[in-house]
């Protein structure tokens, strides 16, 4: 503790010499030391020798002409006493202060409030015309100042409390306010008006002169809570939250946010000394540093303002400011001003003196040392949440040993005590002992109160408050017998375990939360090791215990990372469903359940690393490239040991502090990066229900029905059969097409889509018997119609609702198809050509049906040009390469517009994976339409096509995009897509139209 206060001490005097260039710029520095109380009225002016007058308090003189209060007139100076007028103009830092209430302090810091406070001595003094003549000076006092104010808002409200003030005046002039209590309200109202609205639109240097008195404050109640005195280091807790509220008047945005909340905490905190509860200088100095912090980052967000406004002078105060904050921050977090934090602040304060001299360095030099010393706020966030979080765990987490089942779908690991003790509460209950149950409920309750203290966040506190609330309400329930069902229990157990998982074990370094980072992959390998016992069980209820630590990682997880946690739990939740429902699950489909959870957990690992490392924390880093290596292992091959060798001591080295050069701690994290690239491309290989070949069902020689699943291979074989007069195995593979349709799983609101298969299934099944009988089915065409039928209620199930992964598949066929039918058309094959064109057709038409308007129209007239080309050269009608070129990039630009438009939707949805594919297909066809238009690839546009698949890439493989990437390709791929169908338009849609 000695060694905190001497840094205290010594970032105090630093702090001083800091003000010391304000003082330099005609502003008083404050005094560190406290002055003596002023006396009512020796104040302003000399007090008589007469002793026999000290009963009452001498009446305040008028000051000299140099005052800026307006003169009164011969009758005022006859009814009422003069107020006393302000020593100096300006704000003041004279650490003199108006205790409105026990808890509420104002400073006086101008005119203003000294005239509150002396007409606050009158009026305790029982000097009522003396109090009143103060009270209408202070809203003299306002009046004039409200002058220079231009906002009509803000001028109205001061000129509100004004007459407040004066309405105040008369009642205690006629006595009708008899006690101090009657003067708080108005004075507090009326200094927080000139605060909000005179105050905070002074200019950073008339403001600079309060800059440490926030500082001074906090460090004399460290220094007292030392010494033992709770009541006085309450009190300066106070004073100085008053000074940082003044602060927090003109902040914004997530500064704003912050300093509210830090300063909220810190009067919460006051309110328990002045109770009499226990509170450690560790845990003050986390509050404080946390105060500060936000001080410092509110401060620089206003620099950055005044950059904007081409303000130099008024960027050097706010600079000085933030720099006086940001090494106490610093200081009361055990860190002080050393290493790369000792340069950035070096930096800073010459920054800052710089521009308050007026001298003009140029703005690159500024923005390099704010991002500099955001850099520093980051990294000091980083470490004050780390602290909070340590601090919030009394006890470490244990590997889990026990669990409650709260239903088939639900467990909670016991990790710690609190869940020890709830989970006994469970069993004791099952039991059917409900004092034993009752005893393990409070002692949960026990635990949130004791963890209250712990936490930082006034949001957690309450939720711990109120749950040991309702953890105790459950308890009496339970002794009393009124808790009937374990449902019941559960409900108020799973609430508390939330709370829990939301402010303790979410924000938990990466230290702490280290001993249950391997479970979900543990749970899973032995999922896959009881189904392939064949334990369907056994294997259900590991996926869910598995579930249960991926979603406390989800919720510590952000951005694109969280959605893919999220996308894998649901994948996982369905597997898990399936095998406990005895529904048919093969060890492929559990791979790739399980191979997206692995990767979503290691980029999850992987990005906090990466984030750490930024912050310069690098034991944390260790501890989650741990966690990353321990999340790939169970899918790397044997040629990949060696990596995982690497990763585990690269860990090691970072969280014992052993040295490491940049460039090897560069190479393993690309490495790593690799690895789970690699394991992204696994899961999309592994993509099998939808499924691309060469084969087709062919009616009456222009319908083309692409095989893409074993609805379409039976058709097929179905058809060849009957041609080939093979009636048996015709009614066998119909048969086994109509099975695929009653059995495939549709959506419950899908009933449309219920119905159609329903039809098309029993009409198969009507085929089939009539093949199988010799009945009224003798030509092939009669098969087409029933198989069309069955095909397009396949595809309004299987294919709108497949994924864009899935669909991927079939970015190229299209393309392919069209180069086939040039191919026929230079051999002057123009059937062929024409089959091939249907054929590509039949591919856009999967998209079609899968798309929205106005996508949906353009894909459809798409299709018809592309129809009515394939007619013509079945025709023998004389047509060019570069006509049906022409007609190709017609379609393939509709194919780019509608994945763009599914692009959005996916970006809309938070689905990071979803979005790479559309990107990627996207960029395909724009590509395609531009070469078989003929248009030769402008650098611009080569380069937009590398820039999407290269974001198309990192979001498949939920890699970490810069803020407002995809916002940008968006609005480039839009205007190109737009430019590109304007060239279009200048040629003909479709030859012979």
């Amino acid at each position: 503790m000695s060694t905190s206060l001497q840094k205290i001490k010594v970032t105090t005097v630093m702090v001083a010499v800091a003000l010391s260039v304000l003082t330099g710029c005609g502003v008083a520095r404050p005094e560190t030391s406290q002055p003596a109380q002023k006396a009512p009225a020796a104040a302003q002016q000399e007090t008589t020798q007469d002793t026999g007058a000290a009963a009452e308090p001498v009446k305040p003189q008028a000051e000299p002409a140099q005052n800026t209060q307006p003169e009164t007139t011969t009758e005022e100076s006859q009814a009422q006493p003069e107020a006393a007028r302000p020593t100096q103009p300006g704000l003041q830092a004279n650490d003199e202060w108006i205790e409105a209430e026990e808890d509420i302090w104002l400073p006086v810091v101008d005119g203003l409030e000294q005239h509150l406070q002396l007409a606050r001595q009158h009026f305790e003094a029982n000097d009522v015309s003396g109090a009143a003549a103060e009270i209408r000076a202070a809203a003299t006092f306002l009046a004039d100042e409200s002058g220079p104010v231009t906002d009509p808002a803000s001028q109205e409200i001061l000129q509100k409390a004004g007459t407040q003030l004066e309405t105040l005046a008369s009642k205690v002039a006629d006595g009708k306010v008899t006690s101090i209590e009657g003067l708080n309200p108005i004075f507090r109202e009326a200094f927080q008006t000139d605060v909000d609205q005179r105050i905070s639109r002074l200019s950073a240097e008339e403001r600079a002169i309060l800059a440490g008195q926030p500082g001074q404050h906090f460090q004399q109640a460290v220094t007292a809570l030392s010494q033992n005195e709770p009541q006085t280091a309450a009190t300066e807790l106070q004073k100085g939250i008053a000074f940082a509220k003044i602060e927090a008047s003109p902040a914004t945005g997530m500064a704003k946010d912050s300093l509210t909340t830090a300063l909220a905490d810190l009067e919460a905190m006051a309110g328990q000394l002045r109770n009499g509860e226990t509170i450690d200088n560790q845990t003050l100095g986390r509050l404080l540093a946390r105060t500060h912090h936000a001080l410092a980052s509110h401060h620089l967000a206003r620099s950055t303002e005044a950059q904007a406004n081409n303000n130099l002078k008024d960027v050097g105060y706010e600079l000085k400011t933030a720099a006086i904050q940001l090494e106490l921050a610093l200081t009361q977090a055990g860190q002080g001003a050393e290493g790369h934090a000792s340069g950035r602040l070096q930096a800073l304060n010459s920054l800052a003196d710089q521009l308050i001299e007026g001298n003009a360095p140029e703005m690159s030099q500024i923005t390099q040392v704010i991002d500099s010393v955001e850099q520093e706020l980051a990294k000091l966030d980083q470490l004050l949440t780390s602290q909070e979080s340590e601090a919030a765990f009394g006890e470490a987490l244990q590997p889990v040993d026990a669990w409650i089942a709260v239903d088939e779908d639900t467990w909670l690991p016991v990790v710690d005590r609190m869940t020890d003790q709830m989970q006994l509460a469970h069993q004791a209950f099952m039991d059917h002992d409900n004092k034993m149950a009752a005893k393990h409920i409070r002692q949960s309750a026990g635990f949130f109160r004791e963890e209250t203290a712990n936490l930082s966040a006034s949001a957690g506190k309450t939720a711990f408050e109120q749950t040991a609330v309702d953890l105790e309400k459950l308890a009496d329930q339970v002794e009393q017998g009124q808790i009937k069902k374990i449902s019941e229990l559960n409900g108020i157990l799973l609430q508390a375990y939330d709370t829990d998982v939301e402010f303790r074990l979410t924000p938990a370094s990466s230290e702490v939360y280290s001993p249950l980072v391997e479970w979900p992959v543990s749970h899973l390998g032995q999922a896959l090791a009881a189904f392939d016992k064949g334990e369907t069980e056994q294997a259900a209820e590991q996926i869910f215990k598995a579930i249960s630590f991926l979603r406390v990682e989800e919720t510590r997880a952000t951005g694109v990372v969280r959605q893919a946690l999220t996308n894998s739990i649901n994948d996982l939740e369905q597997v898990g469903r399936d095998l406990r429902e005895g529904h048919p699950a093969s060890r492929e489909a559990l791979d790739k359940a399980f191979v997206r959870a692995y990767q979503a957990l290691g980029n999850h690992h992987y990005l906090r690393a990466e984030e750490a490392m930024t912050n310069e924390d690098l034991v944390s880093a260790g501890h989650e490239l741990q966690a990353t290596a321990k999340t790939l292992e169970p899918r790397l091959s044997e040629a990949d040991r060696a990596f995982i060798t690497d990763l585990h001591k690269l860990a090691d080295d970072l969280m014992a502090g052993s040295p490491l050069t940049t460039a090897d701690i560069a190479q393993a994290m690309k490495a790593t990066g690799q690895q789970l690239e690699k394991l992204g491309q696994m899961t999309a290989s592994e993509s099998g229900r939808i499924k691309t070949s060469d084969e087709w069902v062919v009616a009456d020689g222009d319908f083309f029905v692409p095989v893409i699943n074993e609805l379409g291979q039976h058709l097929k074989v179905a058809r060849e059969s009957f041609l080939a007069k093979d009636y048996p195995t015709t009614a066998t593979e119909i048969r086994a097409a109509a099975q695929i349709l009653q059995e495939e799983e549709v959506k419950p609101e899908a009933k449309s889509v219920v119905e159609a298969q329903s039809t098309a299934g029993q009409a198969l099944l009507d085929l089939a018997d009539k093949v199988e009988q010799g009945q009224e089915v003798s030509e092939v065409r009669q098969l087409d119609t029933v198989f069309a039928q069955a095909y397009e209620a396949d595809t309004e199930q299987r294919i709108v609702h497949a994924t864009t992964e899935e669909m991927s598949a079939f970015v190229d066929k299209v393309g392919e198809h069209f180069d086939q039918a040039i191919n026929a058309l230079q051999s002057q094959d123009n059937q062929r050509a024409a089959a091939e064109i249907r054929k590509a057709s039949a591919f856009i038409n999967l998209d079609a049906v899968r798309a929205s308007e106005p996508a949906k129209t353009a894909l459809q007239t798409a299709m018809a040009d592309l129809n009515a080309v394939a007619v013509q050269l079945e025709d023998n009608q004389a047509l060019t390469a570069t006509e049906l070129e022409m007609a190709f990039a017609q379609a393939h630009h509709a194919l780019a517009n509608y994945h763009q438009a599914r692009a959005v939707e996916a970006q809309a949805n938070n689905d990071p994976i979803e979005l790479g594919y559309e990107l990627k297909t996207t960029a395909s066809h724009l590509q395609q339409a531009l070469a078989r238009a003929g248009r030769t690839l402008e650098e611009d546009r080569a380069q937009l096509i590398t820039d999407l698949n290269t974001l198309a890439d990192q979001l498949i493989n939920v890699q970490k995009t810069q803020p407002g990437q995809i916002d940008q390709m968006f609005e480039s791929l839009g205007q190109q897509l737009e430019q590109v169908g304007q060239e279009l338009e200048t040629t003909t849609h479709a030859p012979g139209n």
